[in-house]
C-alpha cells in the first residue's frame, strides 16, 4: 500500500511540472500514447484465457490513431477512424479458422474503443490549454486521492463488501472513505489555484470531484470484472504497486470520458481555445 501512496505523491507533481513548463507540456501527449499502446497489450493478455484474440497492430494503429486525431484535429475524426478499424477488423481476421472471427473482431473494436477514446480524452483537454490542464490536474488528483484513502480505510475499517463478486476486497468502507479522501482536492483547488478554474465555485468543484470518484469507483470494478471473467489477477507487473499500467488507468479512462462531456456542457468556452 506505501508504494500505491508514494507513486501517486510522486507521479501528480510531476504531471503538473508537464503543464507548468510549456516545453514538457508535449512530453505528456507522448507519456499518454504509450500508456495507451501498452494498456491495449495488456488487454490481450486479460482476454487471452478466454480464447479470444485482440489484433495487436490495430489495436495500436487504433489508438494511435485517434491520440493524434485529438492532438492535432480536436477528435474531429473520431467516427471515421473507428469506423475504419472496424472495417481493418474484419478484412484482417479472414486468415485462419472463420471460428471465433466474430468475438476476435469485436474484442478488438472494444479494446480500441475502451482504451483509445478515454486516453484521446484527456489529450483533448490538455490541447485546451492551462484550464483544460488545470482540469486535468484536479482528475488525477481525485482518482489518485480515492483510491489510495480507499485502500487504507478499506484495510483498517473495511467489514462491509462493496462487490463480493467482482471484487471481494473492496468494502463500502473503502469506498465512502475514498470518497471523503477526494473532497480534500476541491478545497485545496479552490483555495490555491481558483485561477485555473474560472467560473467555478466550490460547490461546483465539490460536485465535479463527487461525480468523479463514484465513477473512478465504478471504472476500477469494470476492469476487476473483466479480469474476474477471464482469471486474470492483474493486467500486468510494469508499475510498481500499482500491476499493470491498465490497472492504473482503469479509473481514468471512466472519469476522463465524464469530465470531457461536463466541461462541453458547462464549460465549452475551454475547449475552445484549443492550442492556446
Amino acid at each position: 500500500m506505501g508504494r500505491r501512496v508514494l507513486t501517486a505523491f510522486i507521479c501528480l507533481p510531476l504531471i503538473w511540472s508537464m503543464f507548468y513548463f510549456d516545453q514538457l507540456g508535449f512530453l505528456f501527449y507522448v507519456c499518454l500514447t504509450g500508456i495507451a499502446c501498452m494498456c491495449v497489450w495488456e488487454m490481450r493478455k486479460i482476454l487471452r484465457p478466454k480464447k479470444l484474440a485482440v489484433n495487436f497492430w490495430l489495436g495500436q494503429v487504433g489508438v494511435v490513431g485517434l491520440m493524434v486525431d485529438a492532438y492535432a484535429a480536436n477528435m474531429d475524426n473520431a467516427i471515421l477512424i473507428l469506423g475504419a478499424c472496424a472495417l481493418a477488423a474484419l478484412v484482417m481476421r479472414m486468415r485462419g479458422a472463420i471460428d471465433g472471427a466474430a468475438a476476435d473482431v469485436s474484442v478488438t473494436l472494444f479494446s480500441i474503443l475502451y482504451v483509445g477514446l478515454p486516453m484521446a480524452a484527456m489529450v483533448r483537454m490538455f490541447h485546451a490549454g492551462r484550464f483544460g490542464e488545470a482540469w486535468i490536474v484536479l482528475m488525477f488528483a481525485t482518482v489518485w486521492m480515492t483510491d489510495s484513502v480507499a485502500l487504507l480505510a478499506g484495510r483498517t475499517m473495511g467489514r462491509h463488501k462493496f462487490s463480493p463478486i467482482i471484487s471481494p476486497n473492496k468494502t463500502w468502507e473503502g469506498a465512502i472513505g475514498g470518497l471523503l479522501g477526494a473532497l480534500t482536492v476541491p478545497f485545496v483547488a479552490h483555495h490555491f489555484f481558483s485561477d485555473y478554474y474560472p467560473n467555478s465555485s466550490l460547490p461546483d468543484l465539490v460536485l465535479v470531484v463527487v461525480v468523479m470518484c463514484v465513477i473512478a469507483q465504478l471504472g476500477d470494478l469494470a476492469e476487476s470484472m473483466l479480469k474476474r471473467d477471464t482469471g486474470v489477477k492483474d493486467s500486468g507487473s510494469r508499475w510498481t504497486g500499482h500491476g499493470g499500467f491498465l490497472d492504473r488507468m482503469d479509473a481514468l479512462l471512466f472519469t476522463s470520458v465524464a469530465l470531457l462531456i461536463y466541461l462541453r456542457v458547462a464549460h465549452p468556452h475551454l475547449l475552445e481555445t484549443a492550442g492556446s
